[in-house]
């Protein structure tokens, strides 16, 4: 019966201490995303609006909107959907 105890008090140590530690940021989760933030290389197209201009993301492969004159400050390539 102790023994039992004593691996039931070290299982539970274990799953405490792997709570407190980060996550990885390996996994396709929001870590990831916020990652993949800075590896954007965004260049204007040209093809601006009133408000919004259009930049092209040379890493991502994507067209994205941005307001301001400054790029978009986040990846937008796991974006879907449509209007």
């Amino acid at each position: 019966m102790p023994v039992v105890l004593i691996l039931l008090a070290l299982i539970g140590a274990y799953f405490i201490w792997r709570a407190s530690k980060p996550s990885s940021v390996s996994g396709s989760g929001p870590q990831s995303r916020i990652m993949h933030r800075g590896q954007c290389k965004w260049l204007p197209t040209g093809n601006d609006t009133v408000s919004l201009a259009e930049y092209y993301c040379k890493t991502c492969k994507v067209t994205a909107y941005a307001q301001g004159g400054t790029p978009p400050k986040e990846c937008k390539k796991n974006l879907r959907g449509s209007l």
